[in-house]
């Protein structure tokens, strides 16, 4: 289980949002709503190249990407630190992980990098000579990761307008789904583990989760919120039962946080 700091490509308020082709909806690919994608038009055969690029107003700190949902088989990412245009691999070394199917990327950053701008290129798509679409382009700090002693609830709420009809009948509109997560952490004489606990309990807004932590391969039949591409905003609700196993401060935290989807 991972956890990420704010999502900085989008709440970087201002700044300019373009891409190569289908330039009104560039927005969609940044945005955190994970509704709509941005799409290429006019540029469905393979070898045609596209571009989505974001312009942030001020250089920002982040260490990991994720470009979620595409079917851009050789994305690359391009990123400007304060000298132009540069591929990542040359601003810094990194990991990426790519889903089984192919159509999720995530960037491991060795080092931080300072984002002024930032561009993914491609083109050719998992099915040939379609349009190139990407859902969301996501760019964080990693808070840390708990890899034991996990203990996921998930719970899946539907919004909902239900109307008693005449007829002794309901009519029922669905108008959203979210989740909401129970998450019981354990840190038991492991000082990673200790501190991001303890850094989770200072914060005060959102944080971003992904159960899935690159762990596809031994999922058997991976179901939603824990596939590769399901990594959510959430924030803290109510209170969080902290405790120390069989009462002894010496023995290290037990948490239970109460997190809720947001948008």
């Amino acid at each position: 289980m991972r956890f990420f700091d704010t999502n900085f490509l989008f709440k970087n308020l201002g700044g300019t949002y373009t891409a190569s082709s289908g330039a009104i909806v560039a927005y969609l690919a940044f945005d955190e709503s994970n509704k709509y994608s941005w799409a290429s038009n006019g540029q469905s055969n393979d070898g045609d190249s596209i571009y989505l690029e974001r312009v942030l107003p001020a250089s920002t700190p982040m260490n990991r990407i994720f470009i979620k949902n595409t079917n851009i088989t050789d994305a690359t990412i391009e990123v400007d630190i304060g000298a132009g245009y540069v591929s990542l691999a040359t601003a810094t070394s990194f990991t990426l992980i790519k889903s089984n199917a192919g159509d999720n990327y995530f960037y491991e950053l060795d080092n931080s990098l300072s984002i002024t701008r930032i561009k993914i290129t491609g083109s050719n798509t998992l099915i040939a000579n379609r349009e190139k679409t990407i859902q969301q382009v996501l760019g964080f700090s990693e808070l840390g990761i708990i890899l034991n002693n996990q203990d996921i609830q998930p719970k899946r709420n539907r919004i909902q307008s239900i109307t008693k009809l005449n007829s002794g009948k309901v009519d029922v509109i669905n108008k959203g789904r979210d989740f909401a997560f129970k998450v019981k952490l354990k840190a038991h004489y492991n000082t990673a583990d200790n501190a991001l606990i303890n850094t989770l309990l200072q914060r005060e807004g959102e944080v971003w989760i992904w159960l899935n932590n690159n762990l596809e391969n031994i999922i058997v039949m991976p179901q939603e919120p824990y596939r590769f591409q399901d990594i959510y905003k959430v924030a803290f609700q109510k209170s969080d039962s902290v405790q120390f196993s069989n009462n002894a401060f010496f023995s290290g935290i037990d948490v239970t946080f109460n997190f809720v989807e947001v948008a």
